[in-house]
């Protein structure tokens, strides 16, 4: 029984015993991921260590020794400290911990009859040999057998199987090993991992640490490059190494190297390098340089770091031995084959030039580089490096051959197998130039002309060219182009000039006429020569270019004026030095005052005086010559009247007389005879400089006041000849405009070329035809573009400001004829620039031609005045000389009559005092007078200076009572005064012969031109009306087209134009209030004017026909009036005496003196100069004087 018992109990034994043994296995497995924690955390360590300090592998082995010796000995530590818990133990805690104390009991009642029952079989083995009589003392009986299996069957009831598997599952799970064994798992999960992330990113440590039988050093901590590392160099050559770091550098810093045949090596400390070359570099150190001759080995510590071995090798560095170019010329040039050897600098040939490097050198080598310019390569000849190994290292190779074409910078390196090269860089190359000269065109000069021209109407132009080439010349031309104004076509043409020869000098003249060149027009040329280049083919040379331009005479007159403005400039200047040396001379006479015996101070005074008087005389010289290159350019051209040359001329000859040496030799004869001199030596010498001084200085002022009114007169004129030039140019532009009519266009050009001729014979002609033709002929204007626009525009604004320039010419005997001009110009001027900006194709050649008429007018006005205002004070200072002359031949008779000492003297030297009065303010009329006149010779200024010295020499001598002296120094100012008369009496015959047809005198317009100018207005006038008929025939009681609009607007311009003439004649001819002439001409100007209004307004009827007929009839019945008043004055000028052989008029004093007094005040009179009204003041004081003394 006691066997099916433990039969029936051992699944529950089973049970809580494989639970026993699950919870030993636990607290095994507890000791074991203890001993794994601990290797595996000292395998870290070790780890670590390895990284930071590269360990030796004595100490990396033991280390490793020491981890598994840990492991293991902690292992068993755990093992032996911690005692298992007995089964006994397990199933009683077990049942305590949950509740099943049956369990228990059960389970130790079993334990119980198990022990017993072992017991037993013990028991029975000892006494096998034993009594069999004798029992065994522990036998248990079968009642207590049956009682304990009772027991252990009523505890097992009750706790049920699935209860005890629930219960012993928790158990073991909730066991301390259980949970820290569930702990050490997951640090040892913790320190796998890391461990892993340790080993891969410490892989080198982890390598190192595995292989812990292996030596490893430890890394340079530094990032740096070593210069140059592993090279060649060559022998001798210095050798220095180098380190950059980039981020820390170390403390120490040492290279040690070793040649082959050293066994040691040696050291050197580097230097830091103020700046790396490199800027990624924090710091650059550099060793002292070696000159190697021998295979070097070095490396660098870096506080005890190494870096790497490198190695130096020493060898030669090839090189050239020789270099030769060959240089082989075109064919054509004709120029020999020519060899260099190295070295040069530069290959110089022509384009076409072959050239030929050869070369010997000093050891085979890998490569020849043989570079451009532009660092391309040029091929090297293919038998060069087949043929450099087996022969000889000094053969002469070819290295190529090439062409010049360019200009270009070749360069040879050489490389052997080594590495090394010829050159240590680049600029150490050897290189040379090569100059490809190209076969220049020839060379032309042109010589003649030397600058741009510009001339008025050219007909021929010389040429002078040369020309030259390095090979040869060819033909020669001449080409120019011609650029007409407003067109933008250009007429380009060739001139064949022949065969060049080689640095020869060429002339050509070149006829303009075919051109019919015409202002504004630009011809540019030039010459052209043509070489025989035998590479690029021939080429043309060309030589400087010229232009001949021809400029309008607005433009030219523009240049003349800038020329004179400079010689005014210039007189002015000279002027004012003259003055310095005056100041300089009074300096000396007051020195000389002081110091009467001379000294060496008043020589150097005088030296400088005559020094400076030099200069004046030098810039004198080139002022004569820039005025005389005025006046021949003026004459040349024809521009001026014969009136204005002639004034010219006079001028330049008055101006050449100022370059008088007397006053310089007078300086010089003081200077040398200075010391010498006695006072009255002296004091004559004194006077002679200062007489010559005052004439030097009477001329060139003068020289300042004629060149003044010449450049007035000059200015005038010229502002008339840019008038009537533009008024041709209007009417050549209209005759252009009507040539679709082909019967016309002949008519019209005869006309033209009548008028063309008649113009170059006479300018005022030519203003007379040209509004003839317009009047006669009213012709469409040609529509302006806007170039011509633009150019005329220029061409107004150019005269508007010489215009204007009149006002700083003005005098006051000129200033009201100035003024009057410039608002007539400035008046016109603005209606003409209105007129091009509304009209598109205005006709302006009457406006230009009143414009060039105005001007004529007036500056012939201006002239006549002036000329009759001269003429009248020449007769006044004439008379006055006269009449002092018979004063003083009455002086000498009572001279010649009266004894010495007598005490008569007193009133003739009363006399003669009042006779130098007189004489005193003559001579300053005079001398005002010849600033006026430029036929005022100066040899009469200088008869009135030395007969008034006669004058006050005679007043002295019978001051002193010198019957002889007195006598005869009267005697010399009676001379004197007959003398400067007969001068004045000539000098007023040639004024009054050059005076043609003058009228009354009344500063107006002659007679002669009253008649012509009523004659030409007639003409005009009749021929306007056969016009306005002509419109009315056409018209047959239609309304106006605007054709016949601008035909009738043209129309009232023109008869403004002749009412203006009108005006004009009856301002300046002279008519007195009450003259039925007058009368006339204010009627015909006022029936003008409704005429003008009429025309402008569209009104055209009987009635204005019937004006215009009157108006005509009146015309022709002033001009029949003009006609005979002009042969009432040619015989009243027939039966008049000469004026200085006339009688007294019939009349006192009194009346005299009223009647020129009336005149004076009269503001119709021209007036005199002040000068000339104070000079007449004095003359009647004087005959007032006279009559009171008789």
């Amino acid at each position: 029984m006691s066997d099916n018992n433990s039969n029936n109990h051992s699944p529950l034994i089973r049970s809580l015993q494989k639970a026993h043994r699950q919870s030993l296995a636990q607290r095994t497995t507890l000791g074991l991921w203890n001993a794994g924690l601990v290797g595996l955390a000292l395998f870290l360590v070790l780890l670590l260590l390895e990284q930071q300090f590269y360990l030796a592998p004595w100490i990396k082995g033991l280390g490793l020794a020491a981890i598994a010796t840990t492991k293991l000995f902690s292992h068993w530590w755990i093992r032996r400290h911690d005692r298992p818990t007995r089964f006994e133990e397990f199933y009683r805690q077990f049942s305590r911990q949950s509740g099943l104390e049956e369990l228990r009991y059960a389970v130790d009642l079993m334990q119980s009859e198990d022990a017993k029952s072992k017991a037993g079989d013990i028991s029975d083995s000892a006494n096998s040999t034993s009594s069999d009589s004798a029992a065994s003392p522990a036998s248990v009986s079968p009642v207590q057998q049956a009682f304990i299996d009772a027991a252990i069957l009523q505890n097992l009831e009750q706790v049920p199987q699935p209860k005890l598997s629930a219960a012993l599952d928790e158990y073991i799970r909730t066991l301390p090993t259980a949970r820290l064994a569930r702990q050490r798992l997951q640090w040892m999960g913790v320190f796998i991992v890391l461990g892993v992330i340790t080993a891969v990113n410490f892989s080198g440590g982890t390598q190192r640490l595995l292989s812990f039988w292996q030596s490893y050093e430890q890394p340079n901590p530094y990032r740096y490059t070593v210069f140059p590392g592993n090279t060649t160099v060559e022998q001798g050559a210095e050798f220095t190494a180098s380190i950059g770091f980039e981020g820390i550098t170390p403390d120490e810093l040492i290279l040690y190297f070793k040649t082959d045949i050293e066994s040691e090596y040696r050291s050197r400390l580097l230097s830091e390098v103020a700046s790396p070359l490199n800027a990624s570099y924090t710091a650059q150190y550099v060793a002292p340089s070696l000159e190697l001759n021998n295979a070097l080995s070095y490396y660098l510590s870096m506080d005890g770091f190494r870096s790497p071995l490198y190695r130096v090798d020493v060898q030669n560095r090839p090189r050239f031995l020789d270099l030769l170019a060959v240089l082989t010329p075109p064919r054509y040039t004709g120029l020999p084959t020519d060899t260099l050897r190295y070295p040069f600098a530069q290959l110089n040939g022509y384009q076409g030039t072959q050239v030929e490097l050869l070369t010997k050198l000093n050891k085979p080598v890998e490569d020849l580089q043989l570079f451009r310019s532009d660092q391309s390569r040029l091929p090297i000849d293919s038998s060069f490096f087949s043929t450099l190994g087996y022969l000889p290292a000094d053969t002469l190779l070819r290295i190529t051959s090439l062409q010049l074409e360019q200009a270009d910078t070749l360069r040879l390196n050489l490389k052997d197998t080594s590495g090394l090269q010829s050159s240590r860089s680049e600029a150490g190359m050897i290189q040379f130039v090569l100059n490809a000269a190209i076969d220049a065109p020839p060379q032309v000069s042109l010589l003649e002309p030397a600058q741009d021209l510009s001339e008025v109407a050219p007909s021929t132009l010389p040429i002078l060219y040369r020309a030259s080439d390095d090979h040869g010349l060819g033909q020669a031309r001449l080409r120019y182009v011609l650029q007409r104004p407003f067109t933008e076509s250009e007429t380009t043409q060739n001139i064949p000039l022949g065969q060049a020869r080689q640095d020869a000098i060429e002339s050509y003249t070149w006829s303009l006429e075919e051109l019919a060149l015409r202002p504004k027009d630009e011809l540019l040329f030039w010459i052209e020569v043509r070489d025989n280049d035998g590479y690029n083919g021939p080429k043309w040379g060309k030589s400087e270019e010229r232009v001949l331009r021809i400029p309008s005479l607005t433009e030219f007159f523009d240049d003349i004026g800038e020329q004179e403005d400079e010689v005014s400039s210039d007189m002015e200047n000279i002027s004012e030095s003259f003055e310095a040396i005056q100041e300089r001379y009074d300096e000396f006479k007051e020195n000389l005052i002081d110091q009467p015996e001379g000294n060496y101070e008043q020589q150097v005074q005088l030296e400088s005086l005559q020094e400076e008087q030099r200069e004046i005389e030098e810039r004198i010289k080139e002022l004569n010559e820039k005025f005389e290159a005025i006046k021949e350019e003026l004459s040349e051209k024809n521009l001026l009247s014969e009136e204005t040359l002639k004034a010219y001329e006079e001028l330049e000859q008055l101006m050449k007389e100022i370059d008088d040496p007397t006053f310089r030799e007078a300086l010089e004869q003081l200077r040398e005879n200075l010391q010498q001199m006695n006072p009255e030596q002296m004091r004559q010498a004194l006077e002679d400089v200062e007489f010559n001084e005052e004439r030097y200085k009477e001329r060139l002022e003068r020289s300042i006041e004629l060149f003044k009114q010449l450049k007035l007169t000059s200015d005038l004129e010229k502002l008339a000849r840019s008038y009537e030039e533009l008024a041709k140019e209007e009417a050549e532009r209209n005759g252009e405009a009507n040539e679709t009519d082909q019967e016309t266009e002949q008519t019209e050009e005869g006309s033209e070329q009548e008028l063309t001729q008649e113009s170059d014979q006479n300018t005022d002609e030519n203003s007379e035809q040209n509004s003839e033709q317009t009047t006669n002929q009213p012709q469409e204007p040609t529509p302006l573009t806007e170039q011509q626009k633009q150019a005329l525009q220029e061409e107004l604004d150019r005269l508007q400001e010489q215009n204007e320039s009149l006002s700083e010419q003005t005098t006051p005997k000129n200033e009201q004829s100035i003024q009057e001009l410039q608002e007539f110009s400035k008046e016109k001027l603005e209606e003409i620039k209105e007129r091009l900006e509304q009209e598109s194709q205005p006709n302006l050649q009457q406006d230009f031609e009143e414009l060039a008429q105005k001007t004529r007018e007036q500056m012939q006005m201006m002239g006549q005045q002036q000329m009759n205002v001269n003429i009248a004070a020449l007769q006044y200072i004439l008379q006055s000389l006269l009449n002092l002359s018979l004063e003083q031949e009455k002086l000498v008779t009572a001279t010649q009559e009266t004894e010495n000492q007598s005490q008569a003297y007193v009133d003739m030297a009363r006399q003669q005092q009042r006779i130098e009065q007189v004489f005193n303010s003559l001579a300053d009329s005079l001398y005002e007078l010849s600033t006026e006149i430029p036929q005022f010779a100066n040899r009469i200024n200088e008869q009135k200076a030395q007969t008034l010295e006669r004058i006050q020499s005679s007043l002295t001598q019978m001051i002193e009572r010198q019957q002889n002296r007195a006598s005869l120094a009267s005697r010399q100012s009676f001379g004197g005064l007959n003398e400067l008369s007969y001068e004045l009496a000539n000098l007023m015959d040639q004024l009054q012969n050059s005076q043609s047809g003058s009228g009354s005198g009344s500063g107006g317009m002659s007679m002669q031109q009253m008649m012509e100018k009523m004659q030409q207005m007639g003409e005009q006038q009749q021929q306007m009306n056969q016009q306005i008929q002509d419109m009315i025939n056409d018209m047959q009681g239609e309304r106006l087209t605007q054709d016949q609009s601008q035909r009738l607007e043209q129309l009232s311009r023109q008869q403004n134009a002749i009412r203006k003439q009108l005006q004009e004649m009856q301002q300046n001819g002279g008519l007195e209030a009450g003259d039925e002439l007058g009368s006339q001409l204010e009627r015909m100007i006022e029936d003008m004017e409704e005429t003008i209004n009429d025309l402008r307004g569209g009104v055209i009827d009987p009635i204005l026909i019937e004006r215009q007929q009157n108006i005509l009839t009146r015309m022709l019945q002033a001009e029949d009036a003009l006609q005979e008043r002009d042969e009432e004055e040619q015989r009243e000028g027939t039966s008049a005496q000469d004026p200085l052989n006339r009688p007294t008029p019939p009349m006192s004093l009194e009346e005299l003196e009223q009647r020129i007094r009336q005149r004076l005040n009269d503001p119709n009179f021209t007036p005199f100069a002040p000068d000339y009204q104070r000079l007449i003041q004095q003359y009647f004081e004087l005959l007032q004087q006279q009559q009171v003394d008789s």
